[in-house]
């Protein structure tokens, strides 16, 4: 009889162990992250850091990214915005006036000096935007390569649109592979950068901008700010 007992108390013990090994098991498996809560590394903050010293880098509280993106996609956005703020302004980010040309057409080029030729210049807007856009801000002849293989920007700045007084955003469709929200600009022709005017003649327009995730992370496929003079 007392062999039977301690034959059954081995084997009850030999139970509860394996019991407890595969809940052990079970609550590691429930720790780790699925591939669903898992977050893609977009790379915004890697982008905006990668972005060259300059006036174009300062703090640009006026356009400030919509709260709905995440921390990194707003980092991403604030890349955007300087990159997009050079080509529709014709700014630069370190001009060498100094190294400068006139095309066949006769537009005027400044070197701009921050970058050290135009492969690094083309690594900077891809780590940013889709390939898509990319070759969208490329075809604008804003931003070309030199004969010396270096970045020169077309000289001739031009102004925001003095009848913009503010927007609001809105996120409109979003999944894991793409994010479009909206921007809805208000405009009066008889305001000046925001002031005066009647109410009365407000109108808006509104503007889709599109986040894509890429094999590379989050990318912006197109960008707006309402207030820019574009890139036509």
């Amino acid at each position: 009889m007392a062999k039977l007992f301690l034959r059954r108390l081995c084997a009850a013990a030999l139970l509860l162990c394996v019991l407890l090994t595969l809940a052990a098991c079970d609550t590691k498996t429930n720790d780790a992250p699925s591939a669903a809560q898992q977050t893609t590394h977009t790379e915004g903050a890697d982008a905006l850091a990668a972005m060259p010293a300059s006036e174009l880098t300062q703090d640009l509280s006026t356009y400030p990214a919509p709260d709905f993106l995440t921390q990194d996609q707003q980092s991403l956005y604030q890349a955007a915005l300087r990159i997009y703020l050079a080509y529709s302004y014709a700014n630069a980010w370190q001009p060498d006036s100094a190294d400068r040309f006139e095309n066949e057409k006769g537009w005027g080029y400044v070197r701009d000096a921050a970058f050290e030729d135009y492969d690094a210049f083309h690594a900077m807007l891809c780590g940013v935007f889709t390939d898509d856009y990319v070759a969208l801000l490329e075809s604008t002849g804003r931003y070309i390569e030199g004969e010396s293989g270096g970045v020169y920007f077309l000289d001739g700045g031009v102004g925001s649109d003095i009848t913009y007084i503010d927007c609001t955003y809105a996120l409109k469709t979003q999944s894991d592979s793409e994010l479009t929200y909206t921007i809805t600009a208000r405009y009066n022709d008889d305001a000046v950068f925001g002031e005066g005017g009647d109410r009365a003649k407000d109108y808006t327009k509104a503007f889709d901008v599109t986040l894509k995730n890429t094999d590379n992370g989050w990318r912006f496929d197109n960008f707006e700010l309402p207030d820019a003079p574009g890139l036509a």
